[in-house]
């Protein structure tokens, strides 16, 4: 994605009765501008809002603490920092382009706006490949299409 990345790891044995893991995908950009979180209670997680083009690092985090508040027994476990890449911006849109309206009409047909989990700003869908069915994900933040508003025309 242009503006996201997807990420996963093994994860942790399942906790014991009365135990819950949380994590936290944390990241960060190398020259420490700035940085960000996602919570996850899967091993699995979209990490959104992020700089084009990009190189960011991530790592994971894991909470295990009780699932009562008053008891106060936690473990957090830190994973290494790792970088990775965003994929190449995606130009702002431009109204007047035949071209970039139709990469905003998703699979089933509907024409896409913005997004609020991501604040991307325009759905834009995936080039269609002979042989590929389409996706349902915007690949600038990675979010499905349901998630962006409907354009009103």
């Amino acid at each position: 994605f242009a503006e996201a990345i997807r990420v996963g790891w093994p994860g942790i044995a399942r906790p014991c009765r009365g135990f819950r893991a949380v994590y936290s995908v944390e990241w960060r950009l190398p020259e420490g501008s700035s940085q960000g979180h996602v919570l996850s209670v899967d091993p699995s997680a979209l990490v959104s809002g992020l700089p084009a083009g990009a190189s960011v690092q991530l790592r994971v985090a894991v909470r295990v603490a009780k699932e009562k508040i008053a008891d106060n027994v936690d473990i957090t476990l830190l994973g290494p920092w790792k970088t990775f890449q965003t994929g190449a911006p995606i130009p702002d849109p431009d109204s007047d382009s035949e071209l970039w309206r139709s990469r905003q009409i998703d699979p089933s047909g509907v024409t896409r706006a913005g997004c609020e989990k991501s604040k991307c700003p325009s759905y834009v869908a995936e080039p269609v490949h002979m042989n590929t069915a389409p996706t349902n994900t915007c690949c600038r933040c990675g979010w499905k299409a349901e998630d962006h508003t409907i354009c009103k025309t």
